[in-house]
């Protein structure tokens, strides 16, 4: 989750140490830590300790100019680029947040009241269910690691919705209280009917997961699932994205990145699967190098036959990695990074483990060695094409 973080009696970055600046700074580490993304939302100091109604004034219109200006320039962002929270430390009378309930506003995002119930009866169940999973012997850390999951993924669909209803739903003229109130009857109907959509595409994928899995022998004779698993990873990145954002409106850089998931999502069938998408690039994973390499070939040739698209380039290794809350870690994932970062575009190049793995499918070119960053050996390369008249 991205994090927009306020302290008005001190920021972290005030160049005077206290107890309050130490804290803001830690409560700031500690949401990275636990895997969000923090911004300083603004260093701004609404304290005014004397009591001065003229002074207080003068802040209050300036905090309130600054939070809409902040609003004002992330709705500007791509959503997913756009905080989904506003943290303030701490609320005090002689420091009040006057930029937080702006910038909230305009994103479209709760600022719920310091005294405002904001716990309720489907909290408290959702408590008991945690209570249930470690009465039943599931461990603390890993029930952990699957709650931050499913925050981060329940996060995107949240923000992906509320996109849509806003794009649907929004009429030249509107007022903002006709669309508040648009938006709540939307929301209304959608629930009742989104909530089973997701409870279905959710076992959906873990039926396909579970049907996938093979459990070795060795795994079996020790009981637990090993560490690692023998898989070929690929990122595919689009040329040039970086330069095309200048160049282009953030809505335009959007939609491109938007269809590079389009796009990776039908690349990826089973065994194939999109770990995830990062902007410009797209993270690829199967067990199976074949079908790694052929899914990796057949998105680089989508892009080449769509005229408004920048070309892609894709680097395939394989290797050990580890599988931890629906990402993978390990050496091929970090040498795929770096071999995509050394590819042409419109090309996938693969490393020699991923080449011995899938020998007779394509054809492969040798493409050198090269010293990549982080690696103290240089890889082998090789260019995979089809085979004539092979098409899948």
């Amino acid at each position: 989750m991205r994090i927009a973080f306020y302290a008005p009696l001190k920021s972290p970055a005030h160049g005077t140490p206290s107890g309050d600046r130490r804290i803001a700074a830690l409560l700031m580490d500690a949401l990275g830590r636990a895997g969000h993304f923090v911004e300083l939302a603004s260093s701004f100091r609404s304290y005014e300790p004397a009591g001065d109604a003229a002074r207080q004034s003068a802040l209050r219109e300036e905090g309130v100019a600054l939070g809409r200006q902040l609003g004002a320039r992330w709705r500007a962002l791509a959503p997913a680029l756009r905080p989904e929270l506003w943290f303030t430390y701490h609320l005090y009378y002689k420091a009040p947040d006057w930029l937080g309930p702006e910038a909230s506003a305009a994103l479209g995002i709760p600022y719920p009241d310091p005294d405002e119930r904001v716990l309720g009866e489907a909290d408290l169940e959702a408590a008991r269910r945690v209570k249930a999973f470690l009465d039943a012997g599931l461990p603390e850390e890993g029930i952990v690691q699957v709650a931050r999951a499913i925050g981060m993924g329940t996060a995107r669909i949240a923000d992906a919705n509320r996109e849509l209803i806003r794009r649907t739903l929004m009429q030249p003229g509107d007022t903002e209280r006709d669309l508040a109130l648009r938006f709540a009857a939307a929301a209304e109907h959608m629930l009742p009917i989104f909530e089973p959509t997701l409870l279905y595409a959710q076992r959906a994928h873990l039926l396909e997961q579970v049907r996938r899995d093979v459990i070795g022998a060795a795994d079996l004779e020790a009981g637990e699932m090993g560490a690692t698993t023998e898989v070929s990873v690929c990122f595919a990145d689009l040329v040039g994205f970086t330069k095309l954002g200048e160049e282009i409106a953030p809505e335009e850089l959007g939609a491109v990145a938007e269809r590079l998931e389009e796009l990776a999502t039908a690349a990826a069938e089973p065994p194939v699967r999109l770990v995830k998408t990062i902007g410009d690039a797209a993270m690829l994973v199967s067990p199976d190098a074949v079908a790694m390499i052929a899914a990796a070939l057949a998105l680089v040739e989508a892009f080449d036959g769509e005229e408004d698209l920048p070309l892609l380039r894709a680097g395939i290794a394989r290797g050990p990695a580890l599988l931890q809350i629906g990402d993978y870690y390990g050496r091929p994932v970090n040498l795929a990074s770096r071999i995509t970062a050394v590819a042409r575009p419109s090309s996938v190049l693969v490393d020699k483990a991923a080449r011995d793995a899938a020998p007779d499918a394509f054809h492969y070119s040798f493409a050198g060695e090269r010293r990549l960053k982080g690696f103290d050996a240089p890889a082998t390369l090789y260019r995979a094409r089809r085979r004539l008249g092979l098409n899948a």
